[in-house]
C-alpha cells in the first residue's frame, strides 16, 4: 500500500486511522520511505532509519541562579536548554525575545577545565564554541544573550530568566 508522506505524517502525529490500517498483523506494522513515498513494511526487514526529536523550548521568566534554574527545568520540564546545533541556537534566539532579563540561562557549564552542555539524560557534550578556555571565578555558567544573540559566560549566582526544554 503506497502512502503519501503527508498522510503518514498525519497518521503518526495524530494517530489517524481512517483509510490506513498499518497495524493489521504483527509483522506488517512498520513503515518505510523511498523517493519521498511511504510504504507499509515487513518489520523484521532491516532498513536505514532516522530518529526525530521535537525540541520545544520554553522561556521561564522567573529569575533564578543557574543551579536553581537547572533543578526547576529538571523538575517541571526535561532540562535546561542546550544548543549543540545551529537550529537550536536559532530556536533560542526566537525563545528569548520575551525575556525580562538581557540573558537567559542555558545548560552550558564550565566543569573540570572545559565547557560542557550538561544533561541528566546523556553524557556531558563538550562545547565547541569561542568562550574562554579558562574563565575566572565565578563566570562558570553559560547564558544566551538576546542583544547579541550569543552565548556568554556569567556568574552562576546571577538571577536570570532561563530556557527549558
Amino acid at each position: 500500500m503506497k502512502i503519501t508522506l503527508t498522510g503518514l505524517f498525519l497518521f503518526v502525529l495524530y494517530g489517524l486511522t481512517t483509510g490506513l490500517n498499518i497495524y493489521k498483523n504483527k509483522t506488517d506494522n512498520c513503515g518505510y520511505a523511498t523517493q519521498l513515498e511511504w510504504y507499509n513494511g515487513f518489520c523484521p526487514d532491516k532498513r536505514p532509519f532516522f530518529c526525530y526529536y521535537d525540541y520545544n523550548l520554553s522561556l521561564v521568566t522567573l529569575n533564578m541562579t543557574w543551579e536553581d534554574a537547572l533543578m526547576y527545568c529538571r523538575d517541571l520540564y526535561t532540562d535546561l536548554a542546550s544548543a549543540t546545533e545551529q537550529n537550536q541556537l536559532e530556536l533560542m534566539q526566537d525563545t528569548i525575545k520575551d525575556s525580562t532579563t538581557d540573558s537567559a540561562w542555558t545548560c552550558l557549564r564550565f566543569l573540570a577545565g572545559e565547557w560542557h552542555w550538561v544533561s541528566k539524560t546523556s553524557t556531558h557534550i563538550p562545547y565547541q564554541g569561542s568562550l574562554l578556555s579558562c574563565p575566572e571565578e565565578p563566570y562558570h555558567c553559560g547564558a544566551y544573550t538576546k542583544t547579541t544573540a550569543q552565548l556568554e559566560m556569567r556568574d552562576c549566582d546571577e538571577m536570570l530568566n532561563f530556557i527549558c526544554y
